[in-house]
C-alpha cells in the first residue's frame, strides 16, 4: 500500500521532466544580413503615449529541415512589431506589458507584452501571441536577432529615433 503513495511523486517527476523539455528554449541570432525595418512615427497623444511603430521582419524565409515549410504550407517570414515610446513613459508601458500578457493564452516563449529599454527609448511589443518561435525546432528568430540589432546603437550619435534606427545595421524604410 505504501509503495502505491511512493509512485505518485514518481510519476509527477517524469511529467515535468517530460514537459521541460518540450518547451522550446534555443535562441539564434539570426544573420542581420536577412533582416529590415519599417519605422512609422506619430506624435503622442493623451490616449496613446506612443511616438512610433517599428516592425521587424526577415526579408529572406526560414528553411528547417523537418519540413518547416509544409507545416505552414507556404514560406515563412518570422516578424515582430513594436510600439516606442519615450524612456519618460516608462511607468505607462509596465503596466500596459502586464496587462497584455495576462490576457492571452500563449504560454512562454511564444506570449508577448516584453518591454525593451533602449537608450532614451522603450520599445513595448502588444501582441497577443508570437509566431517567431519554430515548432519543429524550438528556435525564437525575432528576439534575440533584435536584441543584437538594438545594442549596435550608439546612444551618444543619437538626438532623435531616426537617427537612433539609421544605426541598425541593418536595411529599413521610414515613413
Amino acid at each position: 500500500m505504501m509503495f502505491k503513495y511512493l509512485l505518485f511523486p514518481v510519476r509527477l517527476i517524469v511529467v515535468l521532466i517530460l514537459f521541460l523539455q518540450s518547451i522550446p528554449v534555443l535562441c539564434q541570432v539570426d544573420s542581420l544580413e536577412f533582416w529590415s525595418y519599417t519605422l512609422h512615427t506619430y506624435s503622442k497623444t493623451k490616449a496613446d503615449k506612443s511616438i512610433g511603430r517599428i516592425t521587424f521582419f526577415r526579408s529572406k524565409p526560414v528553411h528547417e529541415r523537418g519540413g518547416r515549410d509544409q507545416v505552414y504550407q507556404g514560406e515563412c517570414f518570422p516578424s515582430i512589431s513594436y510600439l516606442i515610446y519615450d524612456r519618460s513613459d516608462s511607468v505607462a508601458c509596465k503596466n500596459l506589458a502586464n496587462s497584455r500578457s495576462m490576457r492571452f493564452s500563449c504560454w512562454l516563449p511564444t506570449v508577448f507584452g516584453e518591454m525593451i529599454q533602449a537608450g532614451p527609448y522603450i520599445f513595448l511589443n502588444r501582441d497577443a501571441c508570437a509566431s517567431c518561435v519554430s515548432p519543429l525546432s524550438g528556435i525564437d528568430y525575432c528576439r534575440p536577432t533584435v536584441n543584437k540589432i538594438l545594442t549596435n546603437v550608439n546612444l551618444f550619435k543619437t538626438k532623435t529615433l531616426e537617427e537612433f534606427v539609421q544605426q541598425f545595421g541593418i536595411q529599413g524604410k521610414i515613413n
